[in-house]
């Protein structure tokens, strides 16, 4: 499967929000946060919400959105947000709109506990770094390289063009993705009471790139 990096735009805010609520439908955090038994319509208009929140998230200076695309089918396979050094921070999700049936505090806890992280670890008061937002990919094409090809451009074309640090806050699950790309685990989060752990990641600055070939170009 040939896969190719396109940027994401406002247009794009449908497909994203949908694939990624596909991506992290198991994830424990995620899915504390709708009810139990969840129903379509309540899926649907929390979907809603959240592509208002997405289209929010491209908006401001230095935000790199983006899309890992099947080069033969035209699908979205997977996304990925950047903000790029001095970019303001996203912050909370904003209440308007949001769904009653919706559960943020353990987002809210997460959010606080990664603002206390980032003061510890000497990240709130600085802006010459990379921070990724948000990254998914379709479950249907898990281990298909998807991420890799993602990663792979970010740093080429984003984080190493700069020479400067990249920081995230990984799910369980994806470390080892984010390991393979340089990322080394700095501190853990336990949220949920030690039910769930978010690990923050950093990519130590790289020797700035002069000439980069991605895609098979140069």
């Amino acid at each position: 499967m040939g896969i190719r990096i396109d940027r994401a735009g406002p247009e794009h805010s449908n497909v994203c929000v949908e694939l990624g609520f596909k991506a992290f439908q198991n994830d424990l955090l995620n899915r504390s946060v709708l009810p139990e038994n969840v129903n379509p319509e309540q899926e649907k208009e929390y979907i809603e919400w959240r592509k208002s929140i997405f289209r929010r998230r491209l908006e401001g200076e230095n935000r790199h959105w983006l899309m890992a695309v099947d080069e033969s089918t035209g699908e979205v396979l997977g996304y990925a947000g950047w903000s790029g050094p001095a970019a303001k921070p996203v912050g909370h999700p904003p209440e308007e709109g949001r769904p009653a049936f919706v559960n943020m505090k353990p987002f809210e806890a997460l959010l606080s506990a990664i603002e206390e992280a980032q003061k510890e670890l000497g990240y709130a008061e600085r802006t010459d770094y990379w921070y990724l937002q948000s990254f998914a990919v379709h479950p249907d094409h898990w281990g298909k390289g998807v991420a890799g090809k993602l990663l792979q451009y970010s740093m080429q074309e984003l984080i190493d063009r700069d020479g400067k640090e990249a920081i995230l806050e990984s799910t369980p699950m994806a470390k080892r993705t984010y390991a393979r790309w340089g990322f080394q685990e700095i501190k853990e989060l336990p949220m949920m009471n030690g039910a769930y752990i978010s690990t923050v990641m950093v990519r130590p600055a790289q020797k700035k790139a002069s000439e980069v070939v991605v895609n098979g170009d140069s």
